[in-house]
């Protein structure tokens, strides 16, 4: 593992702060509604010419609000301000924003959304190939989860390479919104 991060505590999450850059394509990879678990990965291929040698899992958790995009061709990721912070909740009157909750903005090519979480973490590092994710509690995407039936994992199949790494390439999903986003919202705790 070449790199590990976690962060859930205020003096970490100051507003504006800037905590992730990198110009690699990130992937919608999994997101979990049970736990508000919401994975995005930039993959990695040692054996592929010309590719990083690392993937990079993002994970937010547990997401309450998010505005996103299956695809990120470079991503930063900060604290958003307290106007920005302020400007989502007052367009989600029905989420009850927690003490604990941060507004994570996600900027790529002149482009913002937002996560709205207690906290975010990335590791880095060359993934086994039987290893779903560096988060080892993350639940293997669209695998049954025991006898009550398949998992409440959304895993966007068709945001995953058909050929080759996913670190340089997006690919367009479905029907895309004009503005390329997707937007969910959970009100679980």
């Amino acid at each position: 593992m070449t790199d590990s991060t976690w962060l859930n505590l205020d003096h970490q999450l100051v507003p504006g702060k800037e905590l992730f850059r990198s110009e690699r394509a990130f992937h919608l990879w999994s997101y979990t509604a049970s736990h508000g678990q919401l994975l995005m990965r930039s993959g990695g291929d040692p054996e592929e010419p010309g590719e990083p040698d690392t993937t990079i899992d993002l994970l937010f958790k547990p997401a309450a609000v998010v505005k996103i995009r299956s695809c990120y061709r470079g991503l930063v990721i900060r604290c958003a301000t307290e106007t920005e912070s302020e400007r989502v909740e007052a367009d989600h009157p029905s989420v009850h924003f927690g003490r604990d909750e941060h507004v994570f903005v996600l900027e790529s090519q002149g482009e913002s959304d937002f996560v709205v979480a207690m906290a975010v973490g990335w590791r880095e590092g060359v993934l086994g190939r039987t290893q779903m994710s560096f988060f080892h509690d993350f639940p293997p995407p669209g695998r049954p989860s025991g006898p009550a039936g398949p998992s409440r994992a959304f895993t966007p199949a068709s945001t995953r390479p058909r050929h080759g790494n996913s670190s340089t390439r997006c690919r367009p999903t479905g029907t895309p919104r004009s503005d390329g986003s997707v937007t969910a919202t959970s009100t679980s705790s």
